[in-house]
């Protein structure tokens, strides 16, 4: 069976989202046999990651080549609103090209929250595996979504603190700690809706 390189991108993603899902973050073994399966998954992840990475750069720079040439059209049709939302798009896809894997992951299928917001991307477990929320309306929007997030996927998590990081996106750093103690942080990638109330 051949495949073409359209398909083996899809595949590649598949893989990658379906793996990214598995076995929780920072699993430890005990056992010297486990440890070695656990090593050997975890680098078959990081080859795949790094293949859909490069792959996503490709994408992502082809985008944003193609945006130009719709840009210089809609300045011509002097289409003012259009070159806006171009310009907003381009500047995101400029982006995701310094952490495309994340862009990759806020791909993936959606879930749906309150209010027509939906989440998507990764785990949330790292930075880099940041629940995407869209569609929320503001902070206060991105706030009441992800309230309805933990008590859908962390009902037995209390929520115990909570910070603001801002790198090229913003995030919403949560954390959690488990009824025997046991603390966990869950990021959410809060770019989309950061002030911008309606």
């Amino acid at each position: 069976m051949k495949l073409d390189r359209r398909k083996i991108v899809t595949l590649l993603g598949v893989a990658l989202l379906s793996v990214s899902s598995l076995s929780g973050d920072g699993a430890s073994f005990e056992t010297r046999r486990a440890k070695a399966v656990e090593k050997i998954y975890r680098t078959s992840v990081a080859k795949i990651e790094a293949d859909v990475e490069k792959k996503m750069r490709v994408v992502l720079d082809k985008h944003v080549k193609q945006l130009a040439s719709a840009l210089r059209s809609a300045r011509k049709a002097k289409n003012d609103d259009e070159v806006e939302r171009i310009l907003a798009v381009m500047e995101q896809s400029r982006i995701d090209m310094k952490n495309p894997l994340a862009a990759f992951r806020s791909l993936s299928k959606a879930e749906k929250g309150p209010d027509g917001v939906t989440f998507t991307g990764g785990s949330g477990a790292s930075i880099d595996k940041a629940i995407v929320i869209n569609g929320a309306n503001g902070s206060a929007g991105a706030v009441a979504a992800q309230r309805v997030y933990l008590d859908k996927h962390w009902a037995s998590h209390q929520k115990t603190g909570q910070a603001l990081l801002s790198k090229e996106r913003k995030y919403d750093e949560i954390h959690l700690r488990a009824p025997d103690g046991t603390k966990t942080k869950i990021y959410f990638d809060i770019t989309t809706c950061f002030g911008a109330e309606k």
